[in-house]
C-alpha cells in the first residue's frame, strides 16, 4: 500500500492485468514511459514498451533475473532498467528456494526513499532527454 500511495503521487496508474486481454495490456505498456515493477509480475510486457521507456524493477536480493524476462527486452530494446534490492521478509507458509537460495515465496519491503529517488531519476531524465515536439530537433 505505501508504494501504491508513493506512486500515486506521481501519476502512476495501477492496470489489473488479470482483468484486460492480451492485446489490452499490450495497448497499456506501448504509450509506457516509466514502468514500476515487481520482478516477475508482467515485467515481460516491457517488451512491447517505448525504446526510451525506463523499467524500475523491485526485487527481493540476490534472486536471480535472467535474459528471458525484463531484463532481456530492456538490453535489447535499448530501454533504462534499474533494479531496486528489497528486503527479504520470512514467508509464514514455508520456504520455496530457487537455484540462487532465494525463498521466492516470500515478501520483501520495499525502501521508499530508494524508490522515491529513482523514480524521481527517472522523471527528470526523461524530462531532460524527451522530444514531444515534432519540428523541434
Amino acid at each position: 500500500d505505501a508504494v501504491k500511495h508513493l506512486l500515486t503521487r506521481y501519476g502512476f496508474e495501477f492496470p489489473s492485468l488479470a482483468q484486460m486481454s492480451a492485446r489490452a495490456q499490450i495497448e497499456a505498456i506501448s504509450g509506457a514511459d516509466l514502468v514500476v515493477s515487481a520482478l516477475g509480475a508482467g515485467s515481460i510486457l516491457t517488451h512491447f514498451a517505448p525504446e526510451h521507456c525506463i523499467n524500475l524493477v523491485l526485487a527481493p536480493p540476490r534472486l536471480g533475473t535472467g535474459f528471458w524476462g525484463g531484463l532481456g527486452g530492456a538490453i535489447f530494446l535499448r530501454q533504462p532498467y534499474e533494479r531496486i534490492d528489497c528486503e527479504a521478509i520470512e514467508s509464514r507458509d514455508g520456504r520455496r528456494d530457487s537455484t540462487y537460495g532465494v525463498d521466492e515465496v516470500a515478501d520483501y519491503r520495499v525502501d521508499l526513499g530508494m524508490l522515491q529517488g529513482a523514480v524521481e531519476l527517472a522523471l527528470k531524465h526523461l524530462s531532460d532527454n524527451q522530444c514531444r515536439d515534432p519540428l523541434r530537433l
